[in-house]
């Protein structure tokens, strides 16, 4: 196991800067996730992590040790692909084997591992198979089990299951938990995806241009975003954001986006017009009064979206789109006029790119 320190981490491409400045410390056996759109930096982070691109400026340390200049294969890291990057005219076993025969470790230190691996995974049946006649699950637990054999210090994967269907990859993500609990390794996870960032991490790291946005739990990020940007990437369906502006009225705020006014739960305003946005999770959106103090919004349904177990309702509302997540059995048409309840307790403020705390002074 290692802990991992990025300090200052800069990359450039011609002028063209992808990492701003990249600072942040891994814990020994944490498992941290990088999460981000497409573009953001978070693979580019990772290759640098690995030695297989080298940063414009800054420094990789692993257990407070300097190791830019030491080469990719005595970083001691091990790196699954999104491509699995299987030998195809290799069976399993060799697969597995092949690095360790590469650095002439002993026979039997390769066939222990080997078996360890194997037993870890469960995917004896596939030993003697080429990737050709693997499932893409498969082969994906031969990418891992390719890099377990080596017990590295760290693991870092690149959006490993990016290639597999939805149903596989819930079933790889309970299986990346296990080999984590297992293993207690450090592991760094790059994804696009927020499911898989929200069940594996236990840190999230949200990337945006090549900037860290914010670093928390899953429930910290999803519950208290910093930004619009990670309100709005963070959650399905992705959280309400109202751009609109702040006022004062006798010592009481209020957000208008057209003519919608809606009092803050803030103590005080800017002393001038602040344009603002105003966030509400569409699960903190209800179609009945409750006993909270609470804003109406009166408005008409858009259109309504069935998935079984959630209903998610499209709301136009003074030529704002809100959408509302709620149980079926709600009998409302598209064109019918609606009003839906928000507890003021559940807004979100941000000013100047900001999360303005309830009850704050921006």
């Amino acid at each position: 196991m290692a802990k991992l320190d990025l300090h200052h981490i800069q990359k450039q491409f011609g002028s063209t800067r992808v990492l701003q400045d990249i600072s942040l410390s891994v814990s020994d056996g944490a498992f941290i996730v990088l999460l981000g759109p497409s573009g953001c930096g978070k693979s580019t982070l990772l290759r640098i992590i690995a030695g297989l691109d080298v940063q414009t400026a800054g420094s990789v340390l692993i257990d407070g040790k300097p190791i830019d200049h030491v080469a990719p294969r005595d970083r001691d890291m091990a790196m699954v692909f999104q491509q699995y990057a299987l030998y195809p005219h290799l069976t399993v076993r060799e697969n597995l084997a092949f690095g360790l025969t590469m650095r002439k470790e002993p026979a039997t230190v390769i066939q222990t591992r080997i078996k360890e691996a194997v037993d870890l995974l469960e995917i004896h049946p596939l030993l003697d198979r080429l990737p050709k006649e693997l499932s893409g699950g498969q082969r994906q637990r031969v990418a891992m089990g390719r890099a377990i054999v080596r017990k590295p210090k760290l693991f870092l994967f690149d959006e490993p299951l990016s290639n597999l269907d939805a149903r596989l990859r819930g079933t790889m993500r309970i299986e990346l938990q296990k080999l984590h609990k297992r293993l207690g390794i450090t592991m760094v996870y790059v994804t696009h995806d927020q499911i898989e960032a929200m069940t594996l991490g236990e840190t999230i790291v949200i990337m945006d241009h090549g900037n860290i946005l914010q670093v928390g739990s899953s429930e910290e990020i999803y519950r208290q975003p910093n930004t619009p940007f990670v309100a709005g990437f963070i959650g399905h369906p992705p959280m309400n954001l109202l751009e609109g502006n702040v006022t004062t009225d006798q010592q009481t705020c209020y957000f208008h986006t057209g003519n919608l006014r809606i009092t803050l739960p803030i103590h005080s305003c800017p002393p001038t017009l602040t344009s603002a946005v105003l966030g509400i999770r569409p699960e903190d959106i209800h179609l009945t009064s409750s006993e909270t103090p609470e804003i109406t919004i009166s408005g008409t349904v858009e259109c309504i979206e069935n998935l079984g177990a959630d209903l998610f309702m499209y709301v136009l509302a003074q030529e704002q789109r809100i959408v509302l997540r709620t149980a079926p059995g709600q009998h409302k048409q598209p064109g019918e006029a609606i009003t839906i309840h928000v507890p003021r307790n559940r807004l979100h403020l941000f000013i100047d790119g900001q999360r303005i705390e309830r009850n704050q002074t921006p």
